[in-house]
């Protein structure tokens, strides 16, 4: 029986909406969430489907955003011990949005190399949006 099967047979919808921290802008929030399904698809038709997708997007704090940027990010986190995500709250809605898919791309892959998951947030980006971040 395949995961889809499962989900429906005991009332779970695999493709809902993740609740986001309350720190994120609800504009940002509303848009987010209005591109979560197909956004979740396209990451499975690129890297896997996982066993579910994760429901709470937590808000990063100072220190972690701080401890990123010392090694060039800040932006995002994906905890695989709690299969959670964590993104830098005080971003715009475009890298919201990019780094909401990089992440569950880690959630998906986590042992994909960092490049791999910078190229795919690209076309999935494209895939969902059909704009792409050069014309941007």
């Amino acid at each position: 029986m395949n995961i889809d099967k499962i989900a429906i047979s005991i009332g779970i919808d695999r493709y809902s909406s993740p609740e986001f921290d309350c720190k994120f802008d609800p504009d940002s929030v509303w848009k987010i969430q209005a591109l979560a399904e197909k956004t979740y698809k396209a990451i499975e038709e690129f890297v896997g489907q996982p066993e579910f997708w994760p429901k709470f997007i937590d808000a990063m704090n100072y220190e972690e955003i701080a401890e990123g940027e010392l090694k060039g990010g800040g932006h995002g986190l994906y905890l695989h011990e709690s299969q959670s995500i964590k993104i830098n709250p005080h971003m715009n809605y475009l890298n919201v949005y990019l780094n909401f898919i990089h992440e569950n791309i880690h959630h998906v892959d986590r042992y994909r190399p960092e490049e791999l998951v910078d190229e795919l947030t690209d076309i999935i980006f494209e895939k969902v949006t059909g704009k792409s971040l050069k014309d941007l």
